[in-house]
């Protein structure tokens, strides 16, 4: 089985698009959700889609399914799930309401990469996406 080649040809993770939680926005982009002083977008960058460079320990999560995203929040909440490095999702998302989770699930959800106008003749990056 050659994993590259599976991995590459899968589609992109497109987000959903549609109207933006706020909620969720303010909870990823300026609250500082737990004790250690961060918001999400530190590590995850913005709109959910990574540092530059990449660093595998932050994943790109922009754009990810909703259902995926809640689900692993609620993993690392209740401590189901821990392979974040010192634990660091857990320390984040241990103070998190449902509500709340919610609300990030459905603005990651619906983020979308920045594509470039089809008349503009650019074609898609890495840093596009």
């Amino acid at each position: 089985l050659d994993a590259a080649a599976y991995y590459a040809s899968q589609e992109s993770m497109k987000g959903n698009g549609g109207a933006e939680n706020r909620l969720g926005r303010e909870l990823f982009s300026n609250s500082e959700i737990s004790d250690m002083g961060l918001a999400c977008i530190n590590c995850h960058g913005e709109r959910g889609f990574g540092l530059k460079p990449r660093i595998s320990a932050f994943p790109v999560i922009g754009g990810q399914q909703k259902e995926y995203i809640r689900q692993q929040l609620i993993n690392f909440r209740d401590g189901n799930r821990t392979n974040t490095p010192n634990y660091i999702m857990n320390r984040m998302a241990v103070s998190l309401t449902d509500d709340q989770i919610e609300s990030l699930a459905d603005y990651l959800s619906r983020q979308q990469p920045k594509i470039p106008p089809a008349s503009s003749g650019l074609q898609p990056t890495a840093e596009t996406r």
